[in-house]
């Protein structure tokens, strides 16, 4: 993102809380906003204002843009999913990278914390790890 777009972006959170706007808040705000685009910023600055009361800082901007960039490789991934659906009369016997998936899932079990919740895909996924897609093919392996 741009000066210009924080500058944007500030101005539109100012119509909201009344915030001032300087040369050295935009300064301040883009050096931690850079690596963000622009309409990231915009849908996160919404989606803050839709649900919070507090005070809008840069730190919260890039959490929800990190959380939207997950929400979306998430969704991206399980479409990749539904696209690799198993059917019994097409696929006999195991995935042709059955080593590698169960060597995956060990290492996901083995690194949750103790009481983690939810799907193993999540936890995998809360571990900066991608689950992997079994790969089908003709044979019976």
């Amino acid at each position: 993102m741009n000066k210009l777009e924080t500058a944007k972006l500030l101005t539109a959170a100012s119509l909201v809380d009344n915030r001032a706007v300087t040369e050295e808040h935009v300064d301040q705000w883009h050096k931690i906003l850079i690596s963000a685009e622009y309409d990231e910023c915009v849908r996160a600055l919404e989606e803050h204002y839709r649900s919070s009361e507090q005070y809008l800082t840069p730190t919260r901007i890039m959490i929800l843009v990190r959380k939207g960039r997950n929400d979306r490789a998430e969704r991206k991934a399980r479409e990749a999913r539904v696209e690799q659906t198993f059917d019994p009369e097409i696929h006999k016997g195991k995935p042709a990278n059955m080593d590698s998936m169960v060597a995956f899932w060990k290492e996901v079990w083995e690194r949750a914390p103790k009481g983690a919740t939810g799907s193993p895909e999540t936890i995998a996924r809360r571990l900066n790890m991608e689950p992997p897609i079994p790969i089908w093919t003709d044979e019976v392996l």
